[in-house]
């Protein structure tokens, strides 16, 4: 198995020194708070704040950033080791499942009213689908997938990013890293927004779609989210209640600024990560309400299926669109919103968890305190 394992001499802290990350379920309601903001920003309708699924994306990103580091830091913890092929075994099998049943359904009932997106579904399966929208192909019922596969280039190269942040010179302060490569990524797409938009001339969709759509534009949020994770594991820092809550009420404003406006692209989508950055610190070192009004059922239950959730609600959203043009937008949009739950509730229980309990082959003698992902541990984009 390909292992790997700190330099002799390697900084590793001691346990003492360092906090483990639990299973969290206010992380969980925060998760399914966003999923609400990407479905409300789906609806079509023009009335309204349009800024929510940003809002939403960023939390997403910024909470599979920390996630995935805080279980990173558990094996090299433990272990003083990062297993990259298990790494990459465990985020196969967390989200190939309900991708593999997702996938033919949609292309089927697609078919049925006369569309093809076998190309569309094609790019997603390959992960590359927001470079087909940067390129133009339009990815039809597929055009949210272009999150996912922001992700999935992430994981490819998590494990080396993680292990050029717990080694050498920046051993003792990990976070520094990720912080650093997050400030470039939001200059980036902030000058490429205002004045260096030739650059990317080649993009045949826009530069509006290419700074939104792109993974050197959009990865400030994931490396918000692993610089959150290093400052917790590595730092006694505690964020207070009352820095949460004005994050949280900036996002909230943050949602009713224009998502496609000068405001938003060079300085809303940057502050947006680090606003989710803090509320996430926050959640897994204090109380609140705020922490209390995440933890609630409703929420959590929400942010437990929000993956399928994420899936199925545009192919959803846009086909029964098609099928029931005629009815009142507002009936329209109470079906496909109770359709997307229970779909996606389906895909949670009977596709998603029967492989939660295989994203880990059985510990060997050297890692027995090594603990499993925590549930749903990988939360969704929008």
């Amino acid at each position: 198995m390909l292992a790997v394992s700190g330099a002799p001499g390697a900084e590793r802290p001691a346990s003492a020194s360092t906090r483990r990350f639990g299973n969290v379920t206010a992380l969980s309601g925060l998760r399914g708070l966003a999923v609400v903001a990407v479905l409300y920003h789906h609806l079509p309708t023009e009335d309204g704040p349009r800024g929510y699924g940003l809002m939403g994306v960023c939390s997403f990103f910024a909470l599979s950033g920390f996630l995935i580091t805080a279980l990173l830091v558990r094996e090299w913890d433990n272990t003083g080791a990062i297993r990259a092929s298990e790494f990459y075994r465990r985020r196969v099998v967390r989200l190939l499942p309900a991708l593999v049943v997702f996938l033919p359904v949609i292309v089927i009932w697609c078919a049925c009213l006369g569309y093809d997106e076998t190309r569309e579904a094609l790019f997603t399966t390959l992960s590359v689908s927001n470079w087909a929208r940067i390129n133009d192909e339009p990815m039809g019922v597929f055009a949210h997938t272009w999150t996912l596969a922001v992700e999935a280039q992430f994981y490819v190269v998590a494990p080396l990013l993680f292990l050029a942040s717990v080694r050498g010179r920046l051993a003792h302060r990990p976070w520094v890293l990720a912080a650093a490569l997050a400030l470039l990524v939001a200059a980036w797409r902030a000058s490429l927004w205002l004045f260096a938009g030739d650059l990317v001339r080649w993009a045949d969709g826009g530069l509006l779609i290419y700074v939104t759509r792109a993974t050197d534009t959009r990865l400030d949020a994931i490396l918000v989210g692993v610089a959150t994770a290093f400052l917790y594991s590595r730092t006694r820092i505690v964020i207070p209640g009352w820095l949460a809550a004005c994050a949280f009420a900036a996002l909230v404003a943050m949602g009713f600024m224009d998502p496609e406006g000068d405001a938003m692209i060079t300085v809303g989508m940057a502050a947006g990560v680090v606003c989710a950055g803090v509320i996430i610190l926050h959640l897994v070192t204090a109380e609140s309400p705020l922490k209390q009004v995440l933890s609630a059922r409703p929420l959590a239950y929400l942010g437990l299926i929000s993956y399928g959730l994420y899936l199925w609600h545009l192919p959803v959203y846009k086909l029964l669109y098609l099928q029931l043009d005629g009815l009142p937008w507002g009936v329209v949009a109470a079906v496909a919103i109770t359709l997307s739950l229970a779909l996606a509730s389906l895909s949670y229980h009977v596709v998603e968890q029967p492989f939660l309990g295989h994203r880990r082959r059985p510990p060997e003698a050297s890692e027995a305190s090594t603990p499993a992902d925590p549930p749903a541990s990988r939360p969704v984009a929008a």
